[in-house]
């Protein structure tokens, strides 16, 4: 669902706009849902000294993630503000959530390869990540190039998805 999540708006005709707030609330439940697991494992983010738990990077781009999938999730809710500030927002949220995603689970194969002495499967990650992204790049370029020429002002339109500027 992440990754759906993350480039689902650069395809804004491909899934209506009611999958794309179904995709945001339940990639927001997972991610925190994942988060309350994770809290739990490590015996909650405060100890009794008041000391956080969250000592690694992991942890904290982990709780970094979670507000930025809330953010977007909260965006897409809301769709009353059509804006293209808001959909640049939502769509930038969404691809710099990927990235910490992508972060998160590289670097919980990482502590799960130390804790365990197992297999570090990061790099097979990495390389579906690697994959996805030439995927979707592609397809964006495909329907640009391919609706081009008989369907211009809406390629023009649905192409500024990934101008942040």
């Amino acid at each position: 669902l992440a990754p759906l999540s993350a480039f689902g708006p650069s395809f804004p005709t491909l899934i209506p706009a009611e999958a794309h707030t179904a995709i945001h609330v339940s990639t927001f439940v997972l991610a925190l849902v994942t988060v309350v697991i994770a809290g739990k494992t490590k015996k909650g983010l405060v100890d009794i000294n008041g000391d956080t738990n969250a000592k690694e990077t992991h942890q904290i781009v982990g709780l970094a993630l979670l507000l930025l999938v809330c953010l977007q999730t909260l965006g897409s809710i809301h769709p009353e503000d059509k804006s293209a500030l808001s959909h640049k927002l939502i769509t930038g949220a969404g691809l710099i959530a990927f990235g910490f995603g992508v972060y998160e689970v590289t670097s919980g194969c990482a502590l799960f390869a130390a804790t365990y002495d197992t297999v570090y499967w990061g790099q097979v990650y990495l390389g579906y990540t690697f994959w996805l992204i030439i995927m979707v790049v592609g397809g964006k370029l495909a329907m640009k190039y391919r609706w081009g020429k008989t369907r211009t002002k809406y390629t023009q339109v649905h192409t500024k998805a990934f101008e942040l500027t």
